[in-house]
């Protein structure tokens, strides 16, 4: 025996007379454990003492010699095969480790970074509020915030504004999608939500509380009606091991159990001290967690345990696509560091990018300036370059192949139409942008109109003017061309959208219902009725065409020479030819509704009452 084995002998000793003296958690739980395993020592007792009479000292000897060897390989395959499914473990766990942002490794964002609904952003102020001061809130009895679900389109601001929240508390924020939560097999899911809560509770010690992001939530969120949960349907062939059917529930209740504070988010060998009086217990929480998730599904396909009040259902906030005031204050806030030019028109900026979110307007700017700095050039950045990324970003890039001569003044008679009538008669609210036969993947020539004014509610008067301006097409090309072409269906298929929507959800048709609460597909009743308004309108839109032809000639020799038109100058060509025949589009087309319908009895009386094959009675 050497003498390094002496003194860690006598180290241990002494470290066990020491902690079984002071420490009577430690001694009950050795003595403890020693007694509940005394079956295990009188069995090894037994097996070393009655081998000899049994199979003889020389046999015994030599099976008890070989036992340590066998026991030791034992041992090393489990090792072994732990450390593989260890590593496997680890490497998918670290290929989908979240982004941690640490005060002072960004820096500071402002309440002023994020614009969007005040409302939204007095909640989130009164969030940080509740992580700053958390004790005044438990010493009045009030528990601070746990869970905050933002929800709405992509790109509105839902990850900048966890971003904002912690750095305006001065906390961490750990930022993962919902979707590396789950793992390729059962169970991997669980362990990585504990793995996510060992991490965010470390740095909540650390700092004081932390601020978790889960975006895309519903992709572990989902509401639990059948196996699928996150990871959809069994993979067949390999039982419930490959994650399938209980992977997705398992990990929803996993975070589940986390937010409640059921699971410590405490490391195996934290958990092995405190058991052996090692370590202490907390007794209270000196910090806080505030769980924030981003959603762009509806909330109702969320599963109610997850968006209930406590969880993330504390505060259900609604993220939009910003109104004009807050599209301004991004457009300055994108464009402050930037060369721009003094008379770059923010009306016009703002009027154009209408329906854009804040992602699309900051990719906007960032584009406009690329291309300056592509074409070799450092001067400021006008408003036709803006003007320019707007039409690119929404239309798409130009098509490779350009429209063939003969086919270009058929086309543009084809969008005249259009723009002649949405320049007439617009829905409420909504003014023409420009035209185009500049082809891309999606359409061949186009004319946009946009909103001029933040509207919500459309009454019947906009439907049918939306009716109208889809079908006009059709009516210049027969009018104009006395001909018709393919490029109607698009067309076609918003003007029965729009009429099945008018009869079916909004109650326009001859009698009031609701689709979406029956159920079933359109009724042949519903299908009827709106293809007698697309029909009726496309009679109007007929005579709105003859009776302005020379506006839509004027307008399709304009696109055919200049090929892009703004919106002014589409509301110029037009208005110099203009004839309005009517007032109100939707009396006109319910004018005509009621003649087809009153055409169709006739017919159907007409068929009732005709004589049978071989009957020869006169009718009365």
């Amino acid at each position: 025996m050497t003498i390094t084995t002496l003194v860690i002998a006598a180290i241990a000793f002494v470290a066990f007379n020491g902690l079984s003296c002071f420490n009577t958690k430690f001694r009950d739980r050795f003595f403890g454990t020693l007694w509940r395993t005394r079956y295990i020592f009188a069995f090894v007792a037994a097996v070393y003492f009655l081998l000899p009479a049994i199979i003889g000292p020389s046999a015994s000897h030599s099976i008890l010699s070989m036992l340590p060897s066998i026991i030791l390989q034992f041992v090393m395959a489990i090792v072994f095969v732990g450390f593989q499914f260890g590593m496997m473990f680890w490497m998918m766990g670290n290929a989908n480790k979240p982004e941690v942002y640490l005060p002072g490794d960004a820096p500071t964002k402002e309440w002023s970074d994020w614009i969007g609904s005040e409302g939204v952003k007095k909640e989130l102020q009164k969030a940080v509020e509740s992580l700053r001061r958390w004790e005044l809130y438990e010493k009045n009895g009030t528990k601070p915030l746990n869970g905050m679900l933002l929800y709405g389109p992509p790109g509105t601001g839902k990850s900048l504004a966890a971003k904002v929240v912690a750095s305006q508390a001065g906390l961490p924020v750990v930022i993962a999608s919902a979707a590396s939560l789950n793992g390729p097999f059962m169970g991997m899911g669980m362990l990585l939500v504990r793995g996510l809560s060992r991490r965010v509770k470390k740095l909540a010690r650390k700092y004081g509380g932390c601020v978790v992001f889960l975006d895309e939530i519903d992709a572990i969120g989902a509401t639990r009606s059948g196996l699928g949960g996150g990871m959809g349907m069994p993979m067949g062939g390999m039982g419930g091991f490959m994650g399938g059917g209980m992977g997705g529930n398992g990990t929803l209740q996993s975070l589940l159990t986390v937010m409640s504070g059921a699971e410590g988010g405490e490391t195996f060998l934290l958990k092995l001290r405190k058991r052996w009086g090692l370590a202490k217990r907390d007794k209270k929480h000196t910090w806080r967690i505030l769980w924030m998730a981003a959603t762009n599904v509806a909330l109702e396909t969320l599963d109610p345990a997850l968006i209930r009040s406590g969880r993330f259902g504390s505060k259900k906030l609604a993220v939009n696509a910003p109104n004009d005031d807050n599209r301004r204050a991004l457009f300055n806030l994108y464009l402050r560091k930037k060369n721009v030019a003094d008379d770059l028109d923010f009306d016009q900026l703002v009027q154009l990018s209408r329906g854009m979110t804040g992602a699309d307007i900051e990719e906007v700017c960032e584009a406009a300036m690329r291309t300056i700095i592509f074409e070799g050039s450092d001067r400021p950045l006008a408003f036709a370059d803006m003007f320019a990324e707007i039409r690119l970003h929404k239309n798409g890039v130009p098509r490779s192949v350009p429209l063939h001569e003969k086919e270009r003044y058929p086309i543009a008679v084809h969008e005249a139409g259009h723009g002649t009538a949405v320049v007439l008669y617009p829905p409420a609210g909504m003014l023409c942008s420009g035209a185009t036969l500049t082809p891309t993947e999606d359409f061949l020539g186009a004319v946009m109109f946009e909103r001029v004014e933040e509207l919500s509610l459309m009454m019947k008067e906009d439907c049918y003017r939306r009716v109208l301006i889809a079908v006009a097409s059709r009516a210049a090309e027969k009018v104009v061309l006395n001909d018709a072409s393919a490029g109607v269906s698009s067309d076609l298929n918003q003007a029965m959208s729009m009429a099945l929507a008018m009869v079916e959800h909004y109650g326009m048709g001859d009698r009031l219902t609701s689709a979406a609460a029956i159920g079933g597909g359109h009724s042949p009743r519903a299908v009827e009725q709106a293809e007698d308004i697309v029909n009726a309108t496309y009679e109007v839109a007929e005579r709105l065409i003859d009776s302005n032809q020379n506006a839509v000639k004027a307008l399709a020799d304009s696109l055919v020479a200049e090929v892009n038109l703004t919106g002014p100058q589409v509301i110029d060509l037009v208005m110099q030819h203009a004839q309005i025949p009517f007032e109100s589009v939707a009396a006109e087309v319910e004018g005509v509704v009621a003649r087809l319908k009153q055409e169709r009895k006739t017919r159907h009386q007409s068929t009732d009452v005709a004589p049978k094959a071989g009957d020869t009675s006169e009718v009365s």
